[in-house]
């Protein structure tokens, strides 16, 4: 058995796949009553073709009392299900089953007036669909908007998302109610980065295989960050090398392997093919355990030539200036040891930097390649996160922005009063 394999993710449906609806008629904010009224939420379509891309099974488990309660028929749940899936097939996603509990303790419609081990928080509807569809709930995930779902989804046996932002009242309605979700994710895309990454980012030991490389080529600047015991690699550039201008490039290099254990990649700048060759070769001879050759992707294919050319010959490459998933598939078919993606150039180009990192995750994963995803171009600690709970293997991170990612305004404060109360401690002691 692997111990860190999905076999499914449960969903919860309004809230979490549709918007929920506020219903003026009757007050309160609900289900679709309507077919008309079904509306995807943003990024649902991209987070469940994702899971489909991954071989993991997307299965509905909703209560929907509104049948119920004459809100609307089976019919129209039907009719509204049916699109659901049209507009999801739309953005090439699918669902895998789809199990509604329609019963209600106090319904007025006697044929679905039950308590029943199928409406959340009890786990029936889980247990049933994991039963029918050949799932394990202990090798699953359940997504919802609603401590029902994760009281449903802990009773099963299943890991917990709670989709939401933590607040002072949520805090204290699972403290009251005695549950805690295993995740909190602000909507369905992040969430389902977080089942993706649940069984890559742990080794057998328990030791985190996501790593952090510093971005830069001052010595200063390593030495200072080293001591923090976070840093695994390092990446330079001609940018970077140009900040430090002045210096001997071999030299610097060299002082530079001397204080990093790990991979560190220096860019060719050579144009042709021979050049690239005999550049990559010349550096790699300065330490082929550690160099990593970075070649950038060219648009007439010479960087990917030069990867498959290097791989062949042991030396380790880092394909570089990555701004689409299908830059990155070619590098990895190219046999590049890694694959940069600019996270914001990304994003200046218009696309959506956090979509191609997952996306190339999932296509490396699935493939089975060797190549690591580097994701660069950190603009300020915020992309770190996101580019880290996207799937990066590595994320790559100036000197400017790790020194900024320890802080944070209340963790200071926290830690002042502290101090004063310790202060005041040792002071009534000493009376």
């Amino acid at each position: 058995m692997q111990p860190n394999r999905v076999d499914a993710v449960f969903l919860d449906r309004d809230g979490v796949i549709n918007e929920l609806i506020f219903h003026e008629e009757s007050g309160v904010i609900d289900s679709p009553f309507t077919v008309g009224q079904l509306k995807l939420l943003p990024r649902v379509g991209a987070a469940i073709k994702l899971l489909n891309d991954n071989n993991i099974k997307v299965i509905v488990v909703s209560n929907q009392p509104g049948v119920a309660r004459d809100h609307f028929t089976e019919a129209i749940l039907e009719e509204t299900t049916d699109k659901l899936k049209d507009e999801l097939a739309a953005q090439g996603a699918r669902l895998d089953g789809v199990y509604y509990c329609l019963h209600h303790p106090e319904a007025p419609n006697p044929k679905y007036l039950k308590i029943c081990d199928c409406r959340k928080p009890k786990p029936g509807l889980i247990l049933t669909a994991a039963r029918e569809l050949a799932v394990d709930p202990g090798h699953s995930y359940i997504v919802g908007d609603n401590l029902s779902d994760i009281k449903a989804g802990k009773a099963a046996g299943c890991k917990t998302i709670l989709l939401g932002k933590p607040k002072c009242e949520l805090c204290q309605l699972m403290e009251s109610e005695n549950v805690r979700p295993d995740h909190i994710a602000v909507n369905l895309y992040e969430a389902v980065q977080i089942v993706l990454t649940n069984g890559d980012m742990l080794t057998k030991g328990g030791k985190s295989k996501m790593e952090m490389f510093l971005d830069t080529a001052s010595l200063e600047e390593i030495k200072a960050i080293l001591p923090w015991g976070v840093i695994t690699g390092l990446t330079t550039n001609q940018k970077i090398f140009l900040a430090e201008k002045g210096c001997n490039f071999r030299q610097r290099v060299q002082g530079i392997l001397s204080l990093i254990e790990g991979p560190v990649s220096v860019e060719v700048t050579s144009s042709s093919l021979n050049e690239l060759i005999r550049e990559a070769r010349e550096f790699a001879s300065w330490d082929n355990s550690k160099i990593v050759i970075k070649v950038p992707m060219f648009g007439d294919g010479r960087g990917l030539h030069a990867a498959s050319l290097l791989d062949k010959e042991g030396i380790k490459t880092n394909v570089t200036a990555l701004m689409s998933t299908r830059q990155v598939w070619l590098a990895a078919r190219a046999g590049a040891t890694f694959a940069s993606i600019f996270f914001n150039r990304v994003k200046d180009h218009g696309d959506d930097p956090e979509k191609v990192v997952a996306e190339s995750r999932s296509l490396i994963d699935r493939g089975n390649f060797k190549t690591k995803i580097i994701v660069g171009s950190i603009r300020k600690p915020e992309d770190v996160m996101q580019a880290a709970l996207a799937g990066a293997h590595i994320v790559t991170i100036p000197y400017k922005i790790l020194k900024q990612m320890p802080l944070h305004p209340k963790t200071e404060e926290t830690i002042a009063e502290f101090d004063r109360a310790w202060e005041e401690f040792k002071k009534a002691e000493a009376k």
